[in-house]
């Protein structure tokens, strides 16, 4: 019933921990504080922050017994979550912020039972990881489930995706690195996942993006430093064979799309089975596909009986051959051929570093022994052809990054960057030494040797050209200008430009 005195609604502030015992005495004291009616004073309460919009709300509905749940004051509404409703609520010691579930008994049903699923949550809250959202606390109240959570911040990787596209290689790689670090905490103590999807993996921190959403909203993004946390550990209920499961028609499609093709025949989840959805989600955050485009959950089964989802080499053909061969093997239908945990992890290690610009961002380009063989036409740098993947790679092999094909053009070429870059954050790249170089032995006298000085000379342009000859052609014309009186003193010293030369001596003739 609704509050129908101040005094009734500070005893029930009071009973549910929503104000603090001596908060509700300064209250009681205060004269601006309105004493006549409850919805004046939820509005003055809202404007000083002791209470949330959410909180006044419910009180003013005469539902303040509703804001406590287990000895936890609610704040808010955080909307539905898997078997129930989450919502914000306030440690009642700690005074932090934390995450309620109210969670229906009957969501256990059929192949799992209260007393059990509580056991197992307890269990798993003791799994603690950098990369794993912490579980607080798990039990039972008032023919209810709970389960207490740290925040969880940040935004889930589906989201993100479904707002800035596919991500490049080794930001994919590295998120799932980090999920599969705190999953293979929980295995090493036994605990198996069961659900791992986008949906249950929060990255944090992020910022705006530059790209909005469709509707105009502004979008976000992962800051550089942002890393994942692996949700939903120890709340995963027991669940019975697909089928079974998805006759129930009371869970999401995007739950299911997800699973391992086993559990069409079993429905307890494995720690190979974690694996499998692991590669599924590492192939959404490459692709912005989910593994099936089902849009039923029959069709779902029987894709997941009878099909296979499109190759990754199809959907994304510039990834290294290696990391399309992880997640092949990652999704295998057969349980025995996916690789261990320390074998991902591993495996992707290969991958966290940026690759740099493919061939084809040098428009053109000379061969590197033209200046030898006297010039030539440029040619056009032209990218390696797809790379043909021939199954099956042994998982013993160490993965290693893609490495440039020459480029079947004559010469064949290869591209390797320099130390350093532009000024303006662009990387720097010029032609390396041929592939296979000609020969230059016989007639011209050209050897190995000689090339090897000329493997990065960079090209010369025609404006440099162009200085170069006016350079030379002054300082041609300085030395001849210094010539000049040179040359007059040597003409001097052997009587060029004496006037008095000798003649023979002739008779004066005298008038008579």
């Amino acid at each position: 019933m609704p509050s129908d005195s101040v005094e009734s609604f500070l005893d029930l502030a009071r009973e549910n921990r929503l104000l603090p015992s001596d908060q509700v005495q300064d209250l009681v004291r205060r004269s601006e504080v309105p004493q006549a009616n409850v919805p004046a004073l939820c509005d003055a309460l809202v404007a000083r922050g002791l209470l949330t919009p959410f909180q006044a709300h419910r009180i003013r509905e005469g539902r303040g017994r509703e804001l406590a749940f287990a000895g936890y004051p609610i704040l808010d509404d955080r909307g539905a979550c898997p078997g129930g409703y989450a919502f914000t609520a306030r440690h009642p010691s700690l005074r932090t912020p934390i995450v309620l579930r109210r969670i229906a008994t009957d969501w256990l049903a059929p192949a799992d039972n209260l007393s059990a699923y509580i056991q197992r949550a307890q269990a798993a809250s003791t799994v603690v990881h950098p990369h794993l959202a912490t579980l607080l606390e798990a039990g039972a109240y008032e023919d209810q489930l709970f389960a207490v959570l740290e925040p969880a911040e940040g935004a889930p990787l589906d989201d993100l995706v479904r707002d800035i596209g596919p991500m490049p290689a080794f930001l994919a790689c590295a998120y799932i690195q980090q999920a599969a670090q705190g999953l293979e905490a929980a295995h090493r103590v036994g605990h198996v996942h069961g659900d791992i999807r986008p949906g249950v993996l929060y990255a944090h921190p992020l910022v705006p993006s530059s790209r909005p959403k469709p509707d105009g909203t502004p979008s976000l993004r992962p800051a550089p430093n942002a890393a994942v946390k692996l949700a939903e550990l120890g709340l995963v209920p027991h669940r019975p064979a697909l089928p079974e499961w998805l006759a129930q028609r009371s869970v999401a499609l995007e739950e299911w799309l997800y699973l391992p093709p086993e559990r069409i025949t079993n429905g307890a989840p494995t720690p190979a089975g974690d694996l499998y959805s692991l590669g599924q989600t590492l192939a959404f955050l490459l692709t912005g596909r989910p593994p099936f485009p089902a849009r039923t959950p029959d069709e779902l089964l029987a894709m997941l009986r009878d099909s296979e989802p499109l190759p990754l080499a199809v959907l994304r053909p510039d990834l290294p051959p290696g990391l399309i061969e992880l997640v092949r093997y990652l999704t295998a239908r057969d349980p025995a051929q996916r690789p261990s945990l320390a074998t991902t992890i591993e495996r992707l290690r290969a991958f966290l570093t940026p690759a740099p610009p493919a061939p084809m961002a040098v428009p053109m380009a000379r061969p590197a022994d033209s200046s030898i063989m006297g010039g030539g036409e440029p040619v056009d740098l032209k990218p390696a052809p797809p790379v043909t993947v021939n199954p099956p790679i042994p998982m013993d092999l160490v993965a290693r990054p893609i490495e440039l094909t020459p480029v079947a053009v004559q010469p064949e070429w290869t591209v390797q960057p320099f130390e350093g870059s532009t000024g303006d954050g662009e990387h720097m790249y010029a032609p390396a030494a041929a592939a296979n170089p000609p020969s230059h032995d016989g007639a011209l006298g050209f050897g190995a040797a000689s090339t090897a000085p000329v493997a990065r000379r960079r090209e010369m342009t025609s404006e440099q050209a162009r200085q170069q000859k006016k350079q030379w052609t002054l300082i041609a014309g300085g030395l001849w200008l210094l010539s000049i009186p040179l040359w007059i003193i040597l003409l001097n010293t052997y009587g060029c430009f004496d006037s008095k030369k000798d003649a023979p001596s002739r008779p004066v003739k005298t008038k008579r």
